[in-house]
């Protein structure tokens, strides 16, 4: 298989950078299809550019960010070849969501293994995502992360930082959420739209999500006041945070939310602007260079979905 690597160094507050450096110097071969970003929107403009060139595959070096680059440019071209990711930026997220290896020698062999498996793919008013995407409270703490140096740090350390610094300031607004046949008018602190699981290097903020099932998996916090978010933000690395009164959960193929505009919107950690929003979904819309774990995680969630929520009974 043709695999082109598409390198952000400045990914992981330069871990991207390093990461590829230690991988170039085993393995010569690999860093002759090497492509370097150097900015915000040039791994999408390589990715398109490789694809129409019929590259057979095409791979993310860096965060949840690079990937996010990388998919667009990939559904943009005429032919679609697969996508893979070798984590290394800061939260990783997208990997932890589908089991994928995140020591970078084992997502190297993960992807010129070439076991090519078809995943659906998010979209926010139009832009592929392939994770998560937010509006409110975790939009304003991706948007901080983005904003911030945080000298290396990786996980969910930069994400807690700015966690705790939003606290201080952003309040739930009143907003109207249709879901498919359903609507919640009342006051959100924040929706979060999974095609994936996790987010914010950790944080399984909807933890029934699969990215083979065809539906956008949709958790909203509501009038969560700042001791109440802090007191159950450990719950979300668990994925327990579902259960409290004050959230909901649900599923569905179009998610549309309106309200204040100065409510910002994320996808994959990048910021997408303000309300409103429409959130869809695309089944199997990409072919993704998955890990043998990948069929096996995406099944326990599944048993685990259908036992503790019957979201569809």
């Amino acid at each position: 298989m043709q695999i082109a690597y598409i390198v952000n160094p400045i990914a992981g507050s330069g871990r991207a950078q390093r990461v590829w450096a230690k991988l170039a110097a085993r393995h010569p071969h690999v860093a002759e299809h090497a492509h370097f970003t150097r900015g915000p929107g040039h791994g999408e403009e390589i990715a398109a550019q490789l694809a129409e060139e019929g590259c057979e595959a095409v791979v993310a070096v860096g965060g949840d960010g690079t990937l996010h680059e990388v998919l667009n440019g990939v559904l943009r071209a005429t032919s679609k070849p697969c996508v893979g990711v070798i984590p290394a930026g800061t939260g990783n997220d997208f990997a932890r969501s589908v089991s994928l290896p995140r020591d970078p020698e084992k997502a190297l062999e993960v992807c010129q293994r070439g076991q090519a498996e078809p995943i659906d793919v998010g979209l926010v008013n139009g832009r592929a995502y392939i994770n998560v995407a937010g509006f409110g409270f975790d939009a304003a703490v991706a948007e901080e992360v983005a904003s911030r140096s945080n000298k290396g740090a990786t996980g969910p350390i930069p994400y807690l930082m700015a966690v705790f610094h939003q606290l201080v300031t952003f309040r739930p607004r009143q907003l109207s959420i249709h879901m498919d046949d359903q609507v919640i008018e009342a006051p959100v602190l924040f929706g979060a739209v999974g095609n994936g699981s996790t987010y914010g290097g950790g944080m399984k903020i909807c933890p029934r999500a699969r990215v083979d099932d065809g539906l956008l998996d949709l958790c909203v916090a509501g009038d969560f006041g700042p001791f109440e978010t802090l007191v159950n933000l450990l719950k979300v690395f668990r994925g327990s945070h579902v259960t409290h009164p004050k959230c909901q959960y649900f599923r569905a193929q179009r998610v549309v939310v309106d309200g204040d505009p100065s409510v910002r919107v994320h996808a994959d950690g990048q910021l997408l602007g303000g309300l409103p929003v429409t959130f869809e979904i695309l089944p199997q819309a990409v072919r993704f260079l998955m890990g043998p774990a990948f069929q096996r995680s995406q099944e326990e969630t599944r048993k685990e979905s259908e036992r503790d929520f019957r979201l569809h009974a």
